[in-house]
């Protein structure tokens, strides 16, 4: 059975959830991959673990990739 405390903890962690922002962070803010993430995982960020997701490290390397394959592909196609 819910007590009232516990039912506000809950209510708490839950209002915790929905009301953070990655643009309170100022690493989040300055990143180019904010707008894939949105700061990651809410959870995380909460209990100050930050999780980045690994495009953030590879990114420029797999656009690259597939302009240089894009490329080839075009050229390939030529008659």
């Amino acid at each position: 059975m819910w007590t009232r405390n516990r039912h506000t903890v809950n209510f708490r962690v839950k209002l915790d959830r929905i009301n953070t922002s990655p643009f309170k962070d100022t690493e989040c803010r300055n990143c180019v991959v904010l707008p894939l993430c949105m700061g990651g995982c809410t959870y995380c960020r909460l209990n100050k673990n930050k999780f980045c997701i690994p495009e953030k490290y590879f990114l420029d390397k797999y656009i690259n990739k597939l302009y240089t394959e894009a490329l080839s592909h075009k050229g390939a196609s030529r008659p």
